[in-house]
Parts: structure tokens; sequence; C-alpha cells
């Protein structure tokens, strides 16, 4: 594999905020792009590629109803706000638990971390039909 020079690893630590989860989906991106890996393909990575990433992984096989619900929490927990699950949600969240979308402690749901949420959201949005943004 490729390894990027340190000019294009400060460029992408940019790009990311030097947020690790947001290196994590460049990178994951940057690895399904192409066999050929260059600084150039890496470059050319934007926010829109980690979103359809970030959708395509964890949202778009799930059915309308599942993705309101995963959104409605991640809403909250974009604020590290941890949340109770209302009646009616408690199957599709179980869902999610096996999945590892969401973690339980006692009666209490969050996500692994508030920006996980809040790509979550950013990918809905950037990526849902029901937006529509493109």
């Amino acid at each position: 594999m490729h390894q990027p020079t340190n000019a294009v690893v400060k460029e992408l630590f940019k790009k990311t905020g030097f947020d690790l989860l947001n290196l994590f989906y460049y990178l994951s991106v940057w690895k399904e792009k192409s066999d050929t890996i260059s600084d150039i393909e890496l470059q050319l990575i934007d926010e829109s590629d980690v979103l359809k990433h970030v959708y395509t992984q964890n949202l778009s096989s799930k059915e309308p109803k599942e993705r309101e619900i995963i959104i409605k929490y991640a809403c909250m927990y974009q604020y590290e706000a941890w949340f109770e699950v209302q009646f009616d949600d408690y199957n599709i969240i179980n869902f999610l638990l096996e999945d590892g979308l969401v973690v339980r402690d006692n009666k209490i749901y969050s996500f692994y971390h508030s920006k996980f949420a809040e790509l979550l959201i950013k990918s809905y949005i950037y990526c849902d039909e029901f937006f529509d943004i493109r």
C-alpha cells in the first residue's frame, strides 16, 4: 500500500479537523476508492465522499422508520445527552444494539461518540432522498 507524503498527511489532518473519527472515515474512503492509491486520490476525497460512506455503512440498508429513530436519538446524542428509549422504539433500538450503533447502560442509551452521532445526522441530510439537497 502506498504511504502518503507528509504534506498530504498534514492536509488530511486539516480536512478532518484533527478528529480521529473523521480521519478514520477519510482513510476508509481512500482505501475503498481505488486499487492504486496515491496522494492525488487522497487529496480528492472530500466531506461528501465521507458522508456517502457513512450513510452507506450505517443508514442505507435500514428501513425508513429505523433511520428516523436513529436520527431522532442521534440529534440528542450529538450534544452528549444520553437518552431513554420511548416504548414504541424498543424493538428497533434492540436491532441497533445488535448492530453496534448504540450502547446501553442500564436503561440509558447512547451512541459510542457524539461525533459519530453528528456524522450520522450530516450523512442523512446529505444522502437521504427525503432531503434532496444535492
